[in-house]
């Protein structure tokens, strides 16, 4: 499962430009309670296909041992897809699809776009090489990109066809990624971002920091910081996380109970003057390692604050039964419906008009 983890993350990289932007688990979007899709647990039973209605229709597909091999979301113009292959365990194909709707005259919006990535393995499951191809209109593929692995099925270098665009990545004695190196060139202009990361002694992310280049006619005209990430952790818990960008500052602080349930986070946001912008504290309550209660505080100091209050409400076997949520003034009620492996699949908004509304969040296939 881990070269799962590794090779999915290496396509990202290529397919997404760049790696690992807030590289902490996101331990604070957990308001309201996740949907499915956000932590599985085949070893109740196996997911077949998951099928999200809120917002944009999406889709989701797994193999019989939980592993995902495609997701589909259904915009208003376009359908956008990937499609996973595995040998072993080891992802060795990704496709990213677009495919457009039609227009009133019948013509294609605009042309789909198909791109493939492919891994070449030896008889040893070792990455020898990889490919990115691309589906014209025309039915016919033309090879976009590279991809270079070294004896320890590391990515090491991609390029495109050219060998004109070319991304380098550096690894440290302990198999961490330590420097990135992503280049653009448009025109007589060239654009290398580098990324660089710092690690304490347990092998986690302490500080990162993207800077970026840029050449004219092979010239530097720029250098300077993008971005960084700072984090200190406690018994290898993270609890503050500092992001500074140009134009805004993000510092986020975390505090756990005794079985390292997330049981405060704060949020402050500032701009580039130091003025706080936002600001956002979370508080939950855990019994028997079970959430029973959250709550959720969000403004300004210069304002009303708003609040949130949800309660969680459990059956005997501890699965979650519904949760309730109003705010501040009282006059909304949200309950959430959940089925017996604790995944969010309805939710029912009542107002103090009496009106209210239903919706179905999830239709769950099972094997």
């Amino acid at each position: 499962m881990k070269k799962i983890i590794y090779i999915t993350f290496l396509f990202f990289s290529i397919l997404s430009f760049g790696q690992i932007g807030d590289p902490t688990p996101h331990l604070d979007n957990e308001y309201p309670p996740p949907p499915p899709g956000y932590q599985w647990d085949f070893s109740k039973k196996p997911y077949k296909k998951i099928t999200k209605f809120e917002g944009n229709k999406m889709v989701d597909e797994f193999d019989s041992i939980g592993r995902p091999i495609s997701r589909s979301v259904f915009w208003n113009h376009v359908t956008e897809s990937t499609l996973t292959k595995y040998k072993g365990d080891q992802i060795v194909e990704f496709t990213r699809k677009q495919i457009y709707n039609l227009d009133e005259t019948g013509k294609k919006i605009n042309d789909d776009v198909i791109i493939t990535t492919t891994l070449n393995l030896d008889d040893k499951g070792k990455i020898i090489d990889g490919k990115t191809v691309s589906l014209s209109k025309d039915g016919s593929f033309k090879t976009t990109g590279y991809q270079y692995y070294d004896n320890k099925n590391r990515l090491v270098t991609t390029k495109d066809y050219t060998g004109a665009y070319v991304d380098n990545f550096y690894y440290s004695g302990k198999n961490l990624i330590r420097k990135e190196e992503l280049h653009q060139i448009n025109a007589n202009t060239k654009t290398i971002v580098e990324r660089i990361y710092k690690y304490n002694k347990d092998n986690q992310i302490v500080f990162s920091e993207s800077i970026r280049s840029i050449f004219k006619d092979n010239i530097l005209t720029e250098k300077k910081s993008s971005g960084t990430v700072e984090q200190e952790y406690k018994n290898k818990l993270v609890v503050k996380k500092v992001l500074k960008g140009n134009s805004e500052t993000i510092e986020r602080n975390y505090t756990y109970d005794n079985n390292k349930n997330l049981i405060t986070f704060i949020e402050i946001e500032k701009n580039s003057e130091g003025m706080v912008t936002s600001q956002t504290k979370r508080t939950k309550k855990y019994e028997n390692n079970i959430l029973v209660y959250s709550d959720l505080q969000d403004g300004l100091s210069t304002q009303k604050d708003g609040f949130s209050f949800t309660y969680y409400f459990h059956s005997d076997n501890d699965s979650l039964a519904k949760a309730e949520t109003s705010d501040d003034r009282g006059n909304l009620k949200t309950e959430y419906f959940y089925n017996e492996y604790n995944h969010l699949i309805k939710i029912l908004t009542s107002f103090s008009n009496k009106s209210s509304q239903s919706k179905i969040l999830y239709e769950i296939e099972y094997f």
